[in-house]
């Protein structure tokens, strides 16, 4: 939660939205929680998409996975290298001015 304040995000509450911590995901949670999506930052202090990625293709999760980063400059390199790491994870890159300017 913290950082999703650094990243500007303010506070949701919402019976259909979860917020967790990394070393906080495991089977239990997913089975608990059961996302269609998981939101996170590409980079954090604790972990990265790639890190991320790798655990939920290890517990089997099937839904969507999306990296939320602000002017990455070359989003396609990091999503290519998580279709190596992980082919099965529906993973992708969201810019969050894109997301911003959506809404």
């Amino acid at each position: 939660m913290r950082q999703w304040r650094e990243l500007g995000g303010t506070a949701i509450i919402r019976k259909d939205v979860a917020f967790a911590e990394y070393f906080e995901l495991d089977s239990t949670l997913l089975e608990l929680v059961q996302p269609e999506i998981v939101l996170s930052p590409v980079f954090s202090s604790n972990f990265d998409c790639a890190d991320l990625s790798l655990r939920l293709s290890d517990l089997g999760f099937t839904g969507s996975y999306r990296a939320l980063a602000t002017e990455l400059p070359r989003p396609a390199m990091v999503e290519r290298e998580i279709r190596v790491l992980c082919p099965t994870l529906d993973f992708a890159i969201a810019d969050l001015h894109d997301l911003y300017r959506s809404v």
